[in-house]
């Protein structure tokens, strides 16, 4: 298919992330007194920070603000997670031919704004989007499709010849259902939704080199 517009998710897509961010949120919550006794990671699967910072606050009772909560979570973040948040091979590459060919670009991420800046400027590929919204920027999730609708409206591509990739079930789930053209990224934290994953997306691939032969 021709496309006029590209949507990216960031953790899990375009950035192998997510084991980072699975103990991460478990080693937040220790660093503030709370034992969980477990991984919190599948609770947080289909929430953005800030729909996780107020799960925090309720679950475990925690006796902070949800800005105070917010501010914790994103500066303990910061090292480890810009320290080790890398591409994934092939996927500048792939976003850099979309770019030469004059397709639109977007981000939308359920990050916090000041991590997805810095995550693409380190890896060098923040200047290769017309447009990037995080959870600063729309509130909601993704089990709502209005991230995904505010990028292609920034980007001004219509539904139909916008493609938004993206590795996790639920927000598959939604662009498909939004009318958008679905590509489904593997990432190993969604290994579990792998085949249901296969059978939404309008296309599937394990790696973005995929896309670069076509």
């Amino acid at each position: 298919m021709e496309i006029k517009g590209a949507i990216f998710d960031m953790d899990g897509t375009i950035v192998d992330s997510m084991a980072i961010w699975g103990s991460l949120a478990d080693e937040y919550l220790q660093s503030v007194g709370v034992e969980t006794g477990g991984s919190v990671s599948d609770e947080l699967r289909e929430m953005n920070i800030y729909e996780s910072v107020r799960y925090f606050i309720k679950k475990f009772n925690i006796a902070k603000t949800e800005n105070e909560v917010y501010s914790e979570i994103t500066e303990f973040a910061s090292g480890m997670y810009l320290s080790k948040a890398k591409l994934k091979p092939h996927a500048a590459e792939y976003i850099r031919l979309l770019r030469s060919r004059g397709v639109k670009t977007a981000v939308a991420t359920a990050n916090a704004g000041r991590l997805v800046r810095a995550v693409l400027e380190k890896n060098g590929i923040y200047d290769l989007f017309d447009a990037v919204l995080t959870s600063d920027d729309i509130s909601e999730g993704k089990t709502n499709p209005r991230i995904y609708e505010e990028a292609a409206r920034l980007i001004n591509t219509k539904k139909s010849e916008t493609a938004v990739f993206e590795d996790a079930l639920h927000a598959v789930k939604t662009a498909k259902a939004a009318g958008f053209y679905t590509v489904g990224v593997y990432d190993s934290s969604s290994e579990r939704d792998r085949d249901e994953i296969i059978k939404i997306s309008d296309r599937y691939i394990v790696t973005w080199s995929q896309l670069l032969v076509e």
